[in-house]
């Protein structure tokens, strides 16, 4: 598999010296969204999604994805000033099918940066929350979406986006997951796949293949779930991610299980 300029054309964006023109749909030309401001705002976030930059698996987003409201709250509940920030590419994954999002939250002034595009550079949204207030577009695209179910998340897409951002971070940062870095014009294998990184930027692979699989049994059936379980890491409590089968409430733990790599 080769990730480059042409086949992910936001790394293009990323690139030093700025963006200075963006691609739009064919729908967006008449009112051109972007502006002065568009531009600096992105500019400005250059680092920050430079920062990490994620090749996120069909695995590790269903995963995550299946923990959004545990991560979500812990997003609110927490007094972490580590930034949500970076740079994710998704290939396989339900409605952020060949999607860039990057994103920025300041840790200490709550500014929110969000940009999403398709993989071959078209702008699909954006959102900037600062203290002069609230930008919020997205692509005119969407309104030619008829299915009723989608339209409902089409019509808070970008909450959307954000929610699905916060969880990708979380879930990388309290989840025991796999990151494989693939530098810069470097070839990697990943199981049976060579991944070629042909550009100057370095990204990460973002995989989820098992959970700590914690059975106890007894009398009634508890459905899965997942919880946070008390861990000490050099020294200070911090938090992991645990998945938690359907189990019969009686006593034993089984070992990790290892899920079907795709």
């Amino acid at each position: 598999m080769k990730i480059n300029n042409r086949t992910y054309h936001p790394l293009n964006y990323l690139k030093a010296g700025g963006l200075k023109s963006v691609r739009i749909a064919n729908s967006d030309k008449i009112a051109d969204p972007t502006s002065p401001t568009f531009y600096n705002t992105f500019n400005k976030c250059i680092p920050h999604f430079n920062k990490d930059i994620h090749l996120v698996s069909s695995t590790f987003y269903e995963s995550a994805t299946a923990t959004m409201s545990k991560m979500l709250d812990l997003y609110n509940d927490s007094k972490d000033d580590t930034p949500i920030s970076g740079t994710f590419i998704v290939n396989d994954a339900k409605m952020f099918k060949n999607m860039a999002m990057m994103v920025y939250i300041d840790p200490l002034t709550k500014e929110m940066t969000l940009f999403c595009f398709t993989l071959e550079g078209i702008l699909v949204s954006f959102f900037f929350r600062t203290e002069k207030g609230i930008t919020d577009w997205k692509s005119k695209e969407f309104d030619k979406i008829e299915h009723e179910v989608l339209k409902k998340y089409i019509s808070e897409w970008n909450n959307t986006c954000w929610a699905v951002a916060i969880t990708l971070c979380y879930f990388k940062r309290y989840a025991q997951v796999e990151t494989i870095n693939l530098p810069p014009n470097k070839k990697v294998k990943i199981f049976h796949t060579n991944y070629v990184n042909e550009t100057n930027l370095s990204i990460t692979h973002l995989d989820s293949k098992w959970f700590n699989n914690l059975v106890k049994s007894d009398a009634f059936k508890v459905r899965g779930h997942f919880r946070f379980q008390p861990k000490k890491k050099d020294g200070e409590w911090t938090k992991e991610l645990i998945w938690i089968n359907d189990f019969m409430k009686e006593g034993y733990t089984s070992p990790a299980k290892i899920l079907k790599n795709q």
